[in-house]
C-alpha cells in the first residue's frame, strides 16, 4: 500500500498543482512505477534475509504459507526446522525470532499463530529464487 500511495503521489505531482487530483489515468500511469519498487523491495528484503542468515528458513516458511492465511505455531517451527536441517530447539527458536524481528512473518495477538509480515514477499520469494538442491 505504501509503495502503490507514493507512485500515485508522485504521479500526481507531475501535474499542475491546479489540476492535482487522483484519477483513474493517474493510477493507471502509476502502475509501472509502483511494479519497479515493489520489485526493488522484494529483492531487497531477500537480501536482507540472505545477510541475516535466515533466508532457507524463510523459504520454508514461505512454502508452508502456500494457500494459507496464518501458521500455528507448530507449522511454523516445523517449516523452519526443515531449512535448518536440525531439531536443535534453540537454532530453530533463534531462526523463528529472526524471521519475526525482520518483519516476514507477524505474531497474532492471542492466538497461537503467525502471519505473512507482506504476503506478496511468500509468493515472490517462491517463483524468484531457486529451491535448494535435493541433497543440499
Amino acid at each position: 500500500m505504501q509503495l502503490w500511495g507514493k507512485a500515485v503521489w508522485d504521479t500526481v505531482q507531475e501535474s499542475p498543482e491546479s489540476e492535482r487530483r487522483v484519477t483513474l489515468s493517474v493510477v493507471e500511469s502509476a502502475a509501472a512505477d509502483f511494479q519497479v519498487e515493489k520489485s526493488r523491495h522484494l529483492a531487497d528484503t531477500v537480501a536482507t534475509l540472505e545477510s541475516a542468515g535466515v533466508f532457507p528458513a524463510a523459504r520454508e516458511v514461505a512454502a508452508a504459507f502456500r494457500g494459507r492465511k496464518r501458521l500455528g505455531n507448530e507449522d511454523f517451527r516445523e517449516a523452519v526446522g526443515r531449512a535448518l536441517g536440525d531439531d536443535a530447539a534453540s537454532a530453530i527458536g533463534n531462526s523463528a525470532d529472526a524471521l519475526e524481528h525482520l518483519g516476514f512473518v507477524w505474531g497474532t495477538k492471542g492466538v497461537p499463530a503467525w502471519e505473512p509480515g507482506i504476503p506478496s514477499l511468500m509468493d515472490y520469494i517462491l517463483k524468484h529464487t531457486a529451491a535448494p538442491a535435493e541433497g543440499a
